[in-house]
This record gives structure tokens, sequence and C-alpha cells, in this order.
């Protein structure tokens, strides 16, 4: 590729994988970056400290990278991503095993970088209330494919109708349930995970006292009910069958960042 060093001034990545160096200083991590960025001497210097006050850590530059918290870590790793004011990012899971407060401060650094520099910004990621918050466009990806997209507002509009929940007891759910509350009217569709049977209705209020008579009328016992407008994850389990979540996995990435962060051994 001929222009591919000015292709790597335009494109900035963040890896899952931690992507700093631990047992140096976030600034001379961010010098390194520079070097490697191929920003130029005379202007290393003012770069690195913009990019520091941009995500928040002036005060923590000169601070072994192993003291920082794993929010502080992420900022640091968006910092060297930013150096060189790319116009396209991409992020790979960019808070996972974060606490909610150090997810909020990675998206507010996040967002005043989009808006003064206009930067084209990919992530992809689990937290669906995050995808709901901050993203633009949303695509949501099935076994490698995108199975629909749009914005988070036409996406939640596409389900047409309220989301009600049923809890049923003692495992009770078996294919007929399923079978029989789909040809109810004011029904347009339904999902089954576990115990926990979901019905898409155009009107919750109408179609919840059938659908009760039914799963009586069936010797299904129903242990708890609600009622609440489609979410990202609703619209999720319509359009890939199952509800996006993988703790284990969360818990799995949190574990390997701070035995980096400490310098410890897998």
């Amino acid at each position: 590729m001929r222009e591919e060093s000015k292709v790597r001034r335009l494109i900035s990545y963040v890896p899952q994988e931690i992507s700093v160096w631990t047992d140096i200083s976030g600034y001379e991590n961010l010098l390194i970056y520079a070097k490697i960025f191929g920003v130029p001497s005379s202007e290393r210097e003012k770069i690195i400290d913009e990019a520091l006050e941009n995500m928040g850590l002036s005060e923590v530059k000169n601070e072994l990278v192993r003291t920082y918290s794993g929010g502080m870590i992420r900022r640091l790793e968006i910092a060297c991503a930013v150096l060189i004011k790319p116009k396209i990012m991409f992020l790979d899971e960019p808070t996972i095993g974060l606490d909610p407060a150090a997810r909020k401060a990675v998206w507010e650094r996040l967002k005043i970088f989009k808006k003064e520099y206009g930067v084209t910004i990919f992530f992809n990621m689990h937290y669906m209330d995050e995808a709901d918050m901050y993203a633009d466009e949303i695509a949501i990806i099935n076994q490698g494919k995108i199975v629909t997209s749009g914005t988070s507002k036409e996406l939640k509009q596409s389900l047409g109708g309220e989301v009600i929940t049923f809890t049923l007891g003692n495992n009770a759910y078996d294919s007929r349930i399923g079978q029989e509350v789909k040809k109810l009217e004011n029904v347009r569709s339904l999902f089954i995970e576990g115990s926990s049977l979901t019905v898409i209705a155009e009107d919750a209020e109408v179609a919840l006292p059938t659908i009760m008579n039914l799963l009586k009328s069936m010797d299904v016992p129903v242990e708890k009910v609600s009622i609440a407008k489609p979410t990202l994850d609703d619209v999720f389990l319509k359009y890939a069958g199952t509800r996006l979540e993988d703790k284990s996995r969360i818990g799995e990435v949190t574990r390997v960042r701070e035995m980096i962060r400490k310098g410890g051994r897998l």
C-alpha cells in the first residue's frame, strides 16, 4: 500500500486487550505512541499534554500505569489512539469490565473528542444501555451478519408494541404454550428464554388478561408479570433470538486486565 503511512494517521484502533505498558508512566506510554505515529519531536510535548488533558489524566501522567484504576487505563489507551486526531476510530468493547462510574467517564471523554474533532467512532459492545445512549446508528449482528440496523428509536419502534414478560413457575414452559399464545389477537411475536416468556403485544393492557386466562386454562403457573416499553435488549432478542448477555466473558476480561495492570502472571 503506497499511502499506508497516511492511512495510519487517519485511523486509530483501541483493542479489547490491554494495549499500554504498565511498568512505565502514562506520559511515557504516550511518548512511545507519538514516536510510532511519527509525530515530529518539536510537536510531541504539546500533543501529548493535550491528549492527557482531553482524557482527564494530566495529574497522573508521571505515575506508573500499574497504579491506575481500570477506567484510567482505558482512558490512557484512548488517549494513545487520539494522539493523531484520527478521522475514524474503532473501539473494541470500550467499557467492558469497568464499573458504572468509569464507563460514564470514558464516554464523556469520547463525546468531547468526537464533538471537537469531528471523528467518526465505530464501536462494538455488549452493553445495550450504552449503545442506546451513545450510538447514532446501531447494527444488530448475529452469527457474523447484520440482521437489522437503524437508530435506537427506529429499532425499538420496529417491535411495534409493548413488552409483557411472564416468569413461569416450576419450569412450566413447553412448546404448546408458545403455539397457543401466538394465536391470540393483539400478539405480534413472542420469545422464550428459560422460564421467561416475553410477548410483544400491540396493546399490553388488552392482551394481558387474555394471555393470563390462557395460561391458567393450561395450568401454567405464573410467578411474575411485568410490562415495559421495548428496549434494545428486546430488539436483539427479536432479531437474534437470544438476549445479549455474556457475564462470564466480561468477568474474565476484567480479571485479565486487572492482573496485567498489577504486573501479575496469567
